[in-house]
């Protein structure tokens, strides 16, 4: 089974978004460790693993499928950073950081995900119709 997804820039910069918002929400807290810290940290995670899960899919069908997941949880991830921000957890520069990092993201990820949509899945019927040699013995 390979790892192709770490090679896409879009999984590259998802994860190392995670990684920022993991290095954050150390900060937040700790009566926020059930709630602002844990949804902020799963709706990072997801970015990632969505991307990862696609790339592993047969179809670019349902590779766009997950990716169009990633984009909405990328999605939540900015809204959560906003309020954290709002509520005096982030720090105003840290916020733009991180702001930054996930519209990089979300531009490099949109794009990758109507490549997808606009690429059919080369055809299996043709490989299907090509026969198969029996090894002689």
């Amino acid at each position: 089974m390979g790892r192709q997804y770490r090679n896409l820039l879009a999984w590259q910069k998802a994860d190392a978004l995670l990684m920022k918002i993991y290095e954050t929400t150390r900060q937040f807290p700790r009566d926020e460790i059930y709630g602002m810290t844990s949804q902020l940290r799963r709706a990072g995670l997801s970015v990632p693993t969505n991307i990862a899960e696609g790339m592993g899919r047969r179809t670019n069908k349902d590779k766009a499928h997950f990716l169009t997941l990633a984009e909405g949880s990328l999605n939540e991830v900015e809204y959560l950073l906003d309020v954290s921000h709002r509520l005096g957890y982030i720090k105003k520069e840290d916020y733009a950081t991180q702001t930054n990092a996930l519209n990089e993201t979300a531009r490099i990820l949109h794009g990758l995900t109507r490549k997808l949509q606009d690429t059919p899945t080369p055809s299996l019927r043709a490989e299907a119709e090509t026969p198969i040699l029996a090894a002689s013995s």
